[in-house]
């Protein structure tokens, strides 16, 4: 499902709140609310993307996230998926411990940030 449809859906939900039994209007979620469950629905990998973009979801409306949304979409569409196992794997560290540089690090952001330009 698409990030934007979900964001619809949810706020379609959350239009039916004060329909249930003992809900009022004080039964809807507020805005603030809504943007947190839409941050936290999104997988792993895309808020590591957000985090490497600086890109704070407090401080952005609704249409600003989905529009980053939007374009991790397409960028997924068109390179395949963000994931870097040692960041998704929360078996492994992602800090060596045997003192070496990790692999994969300053590159593979500049590769996924390059890709988004």
């Amino acid at each position: 499902m698409r990030t934007s449809a979900f964001y619809v859906r949810l706020k379609e939900m959350n239009k039916q709140l004060q329909s249930f039994l003992d809900g009022d209007i004080d039964s809807k979620l507020l805005e603030e609310e809504l943007k947190e469950i839409l941050e936290f629905a999104l997988p792993k990998t895309w808020r590591v993307h957000k985090t490497l973009s600086q890109f704070v979801c407090d401080e952005k409306k609704p249409k600003e996230i989905l529009d980053i949304c939007k374009d991790i979409e397409r960028l997924e569409a068109k390179i395949g998926s963000l994931a870097v196992s040692d960041i998704i794997d929360n078996k492994k560290s992602s800090i060596p411990t045997d003192g070496s540089r990790h692999s994969c690090n300053r590159n593979c952001e500049l590769k996924v940030l390059s890709e988004l330009e």
